[in-house]
């Protein structure tokens, strides 16, 4: 890790350029390489582009009493949205978790229900081959999977306003998932997190763990 001796003219220097991150760590500039996450944002931008283009024509083809029966799911939604909106927020968490047992459901669950917060999580770290692992006492049913983020920073853990980036959906009586961050360089600090979701793409609120660093 390279530090720079600062002069009477350069005091400071923070920020990104050329693939280096600039930072104060311990009353020193130091410097660290940029992360190269491997699932850009930009690819999931794109992806989910693509899913919302996919859901609008599934919708118009559905029957009348296939889009009753959302319009129906819709109203008892503690949050307002149409029927057409439900059917879009549903069937996009299955098809952007990119999971083969996930796929558009064409009929609405009859009730909404939110799935219960994954608890007991575990986080271990192999330093021979940089291979995060997250771990999970619950949920253990087949029916549910868990869906991983990950947040990394150079260094630093920005507790305000971390990017968030997915791992991968699973199914829950697994009860692992694993990162590889070999493409980050030590010192990278990771924050994780973990939700619960259905067939039907309903969603538990996000359980988040506490940061891990790259050796």
């Amino acid at each position: 890790m390279p530090k720079i001796t600062p002069s009477a003219l350069i005091t400071n220097i923070q920020g990104r350029w050329a693939g280096t991150t600039f930072q104060n760590w311990k009353g020193a500039i130091v410097t660290r390489a940029t992360p190269n996450p491997r699932q850009s944002q930009a690819r999931r931008h794109a992806l989910y582009k693509g899913v919302t283009s996919t859901l609008a024509g599934c919708y118009g083809n559905l029957t009348n009493a296939q889009k009753t029966s959302w319009i129906c799911y819709a109203a008892q939604l503690s949050t307002q949205m149409t029927g057409f909106n439900a059917f879009l927020s549903r069937n996009a968490v299955c098809l952007m978790a990119e999971h083969a047992s996930l796929d558009i459901r064409f009929n609405a669950p009859p009730t909404p229900t939110t799935p219960s917060t994954p608890l007991g999580i575990l986080i271990g770290y192999c330093s021979g081959n940089a291979i995060f692992t997250l771990s999970w006492a619950s949920p253990l049913d087949i029916c549910y999977y868990l869906q991983g983020a990950h947040a990394p920073q150079a260094g630093y853990s920005n507790l305000n306003s971390p990017s968030w980036r997915m791992i991968s959906t699973i199914r829950a009586d697994i009860q692992t998932m694993s990162l590889d961050a070999s493409d980050f360089p030590a010192g990278t600090v990771f924050r994780f997190r973990l939700r619960t979701l259905d067939i039907h793409g309903q969603v538990s609120t996000w359980s988040e763990t506490n940061s891990k660093t790259r050796a």
